[in-house]
């Protein structure tokens, strides 16, 4: 990522996120597999909070 506060408070996300929700993970062989997919929906995450919204003009 470009914006390294963007990253720094993506990563704290996810360190959060594997600390909260571990104890729902089932098997410890699918950690790298479960914490990858928690990276991969914050930044997503993170990018549709920064999208451009924009709204249909009315023509008259």
């Amino acid at each position: 990522m470009k914006d390294k506060t963007a990253a720094t408070d993506i990563l704290q996300n996810n360190f959060l996120k594997v600390h909260e929700y571990v104890y729902h993970l089932k098997t410890a062989t699918k950690v790298r597999a479960w914490v990858f997919q928690i990276v991969r929906n914050e930044i997503i995450n993170y990018f549709h909070q920064q999208s451009l919204h924009v709204e249909q003009v009315k023509e008259n």
